[in-house]
């Protein structure tokens, strides 16, 4: 995945997860998406670190990088400790 790809479904998740919990590690994002494997969860790991949205610190957990954090977030909004998509706001008015 490049960094001009858009990050969406469970690799999306997996990112948002990160970003809500802070560091994780693998088997942490496993269970916290629903993820039926660790080879899952790393497969989505991979490639979100390899666009360059999460690294792995020095004891092996997931950190979500903030600088990236914007280009995944466009369209949604952080309220509180909450992430939801812009269009939450519209199906609440209608």
């Amino acid at each position: 995945m490049t960094a001009n790809q858009e990050v969406r479904g469970n690799t999306l998740k997996v990112y948002l997860y990160i970003l809500k919990h802070g560091p994780c590690e693998l088997r942490d994002v496993q269970r916290g998406v629903g993820l039926s494997t660790p080879s899952l969860a790393s497969y989505h790991l991979g490639k979100l670190s390899e666009a360059g949205y999460v690294r792995q610190d020095e004891h092996g957990r997931y950190c979500a990088v903030r600088e990236a954090s914007i280009k995944i977030l466009d369209g949604y909004s952080k309220i509180g400790p909450a992430i939801v998509p812009q269009f939450f706001f519209f199906t609440v008015l209608f």
